[in-house]
């Protein structure tokens, strides 16, 4: 039962696209943001605070555990 509900989110269809879809496209984002915002910080091209390259990162993290979770479920 669980496994359906879980299924019908992830397949509900935003601007014709399921959600999982754009989970893992709002995933991918914020990992490049991370690693453009960490390479600017060491090459000093970017005046970021580092605590936002660390919540970004473990926005992330979230997006990304949330996003393979629901992948699992899926495929249960």
């Amino acid at each position: 039962m669980v496994i359906q509900i879980v299924s019908d989110i992830a397949f509900t269809q935003i601007l014709g696209f399921p959600l999982v879809m754009w989970g893992g496209l709002t995933t991918a984002i914020l990992f490049l943001s991370v690693f453009i915002i960490g390479v600017g910080l060491t090459t000093g091209k970017l005046n970021v605070p580092l605590k936002w390259h660390v919540r970004i990162a473990w926005l992330a993290m979230l997006f990304a555990l949330v996003h393979a979770v629901i992948g699992v479920f899926l495929f249960i």
